[in-house]
């Protein structure tokens, strides 16, 4: 679970969820200007960015191997020996980061593959799911 927040918090430029998700949307809504524009943040001011752009792709990544993360805790759930009560906060948790990653992402993507499995062949397939589809699988935790 720590390893999930550490990831979560500090994944990288372009994969965290904290820095990362601030600092593109404030660009890309005008509320502030990244200096120096060498590291391409630029594309994000001007609203100009492509499928092909780095950072949106390694973001992308971070977040569904957050996902993967907290589906890998909680399938681990059913076989831990740990207390009861701290399983169920574990559980809370991960469900919790599982949630704010899916709402990070159709909220930036729009319809997006909800992967609820840690099964890499399965995940791979996995089709787009609707707007609605996530926001229920969110409220559902």
């Amino acid at each position: 679970m720590l390893g999930l927040y550490s990831k979560v918090a500090n994944g990288g430029p372009g994969t965290d969820m904290g820095t990362s998700t601030s600092l593109y949307n404030g660009l890309s809504a005008d509320e502030g200007y990244y200096y120096p524009t060498f590291y391409g943040y630029d594309v994000f001011t001007n609203n100009a960015l492509t499928p092909i752009y780095y950072n949106i792709d390694g973001y992308w990544s971070g977040v569904y191997n957050n996902i993967y993360t907290a589906n890998s805790l909680l399938l681990g759930d059913s076989t831990s020996s740990l207390p009861a009560a701290y399983r169920a906060r574990v559980v809370g948790e991960a469900k919790f980061l599982r949630a704010l990653c899916y709402f990070y992402l159709v909220n930036e993507y729009g319809a997006v593959p909800l992967v609820l499995t840690t099964d890499a062949q399965k995940a791979a397939l996995q089709p787009r799911e609707s707007v609605s589809t996530v926001y229920n699988q969110i409220i559902k935790i």
